[in-house]
């Protein structure tokens, strides 16, 4: 990840675990996210799962629900 970060210019980040959780040795700044947010935005299949307004889904029990 870290490779890949500075890749995308992302030079002021570590990452020390590839699941986003809290590491004492993980850094990142805003302007190093909003790198990542725009590429991310920029690729048509992340974007579309982003942008979902409503999801339907089966509680357990049987009935459905929306989000």
């Amino acid at each position: 990840m870290n490779e890949r970060a500075r890749q995308l210019g992302m030079n002021n980040s570590r990452f020390a675990n590839p699941n986003g959780l809290p590491a004492d040795d993980q850094y990142s700044t805003a302007r190093d996210m909003a790198k990542v947010a725009k590429i991310a935005d920029a690729t048509r299949e992340i974007r579309s799962k982003v942008s979902t307004t409503r999801f339907a889904f089966k509680r357990p029990g049987g009935r459905f629900g929306i989000l």
